[in-house]
């Protein structure tokens, strides 16, 4: 035998129930979405990490400017390639980095610039040591 249910309890019946699917779908979603996810910190320490790498890899370039300088090796091959690469791995990471103001930005690249030309006006090995250390002391501080 069946039951007679009214209009009105149908469609009261059908609103709880979409409100209910979607309440469990907005629930899984957001779960979900807060899962996969990086964490600011996770954010922080990857792009940290990056730039202390960069850091650590321009560290040589005072051996290679050095060589470059005594003949043994191109200049742009050794020091140039290295430090244009770096600026980009820079530029990136910064770019990634909404953390890093302005200042800190225009300062970091203004180094690499700054021992860019260094290297291309041939100065003393000791003065691209020298931008090449504040370069990386920066890079270690972002």
């Amino acid at each position: 035998m069946a039951l007679y249910v009214s209009i009105a309890r149908r469609r009261r019946n059908a609103v709880a129930m979409a409100s209910a699917t979607l309440a469990v779908g907005l629930l899984v979603g957001w779960i979900a979405g807060r899962n996969s996810s990086p964490s600011i910190a996770t954010r922080v320490g990857t792009a940290r990490a990056a730039l202390t790498a960069t850091a650590a890899r321009l560290d040589n370039v005072p051996n290679e400017y050095a060589k470059a300088l005594a003949g043994k090796q191109s200049l742009k091959a050794g020091v140039l390639d290295a430090i244009d690469q770096s600026r980009t791995e820079i530029q990136l990471r910064l770019d990634q980095a909404p953390w890093v103001r302005q200042s800190q930005r225009d300062h970091t690249l203004d180094l690499v610039a700054k021992t860019r030309a260094d290297v291309e006006g041939r100065v003393a090995l000791r003065a691209v040591a020298d931008d090449i250390a504040t370069l990386g002391r920066a890079l270690r501080s972002l």
